[in-house]
């Protein structure tokens, strides 16, 4: 009885480990699967949405505010100026 004890826990504490290890590699693949089936519907999206951009209907914070901080109520400097000079240096 000892000796049927011994084999079956043996067998047991075997399966565990190995189950555990398959339906975690199962698991992981399935989320590594949907990751890059997402990642490639943003990919095929991608080319749309840069033939639709415009840097002018950007909108800017500033602009948003009328040049103006909330807070400090300070005049500020305008970022699509910023923006502007950025892109013509490229």
């Amino acid at each position: 009885a000892q000796l049927l004890t011994a084999v079956v826990h043996e067998q047991v504490t075997g399966i565990i480990p190995i189950w555990l290890t398959m339906s975690s590699w199962a698991v992981l693949s399935l989320l590594v699967a949907i990751a890059f089936q997402f990642q490639a519907q943003e990919l095929s999206s991608l080319p749309g949405q840069l033939s639709e951009y415009a840097v002018e209907k950007t909108q800017c914070f500033c602009c948003s505010v009328g040049h103006i901080h909330p807070l400090t109520k300070e005049a500020m400097q305008c970022d699509r100026s910023l923006v502007y000079e950025a892109l013509r240096g490229w």
